[in-house]
């Protein structure tokens, strides 16, 4: 599933490093899609979220 706008190398990379693939997207998506460290910050501070393995709905 494509996201529009999130970088779909910085997707795989995420995946490579064990994250789920709506995770992964979901954290580049909020993270405005700039880099890999940015969106494992997100992660990080939204891991408690309810929805974060859910595919960002845009």
């Amino acid at each position: 599933m494509d996201v529009e706008g999130v970088n779909k190398k910085l997707v795989d990379e995420l995946e490579e490093m064990g994250f789920p693939l709506p995770r992964a997207m979901r954290a580049l998506y909020y993270s405005g899609n700039s880099s890999l460290e940015d969106a494992i910050n997100w992660i990080v501070d939204h891991e408690d979220d309810p929805d974060i393995d859910q595919m960002p709905s845009v």
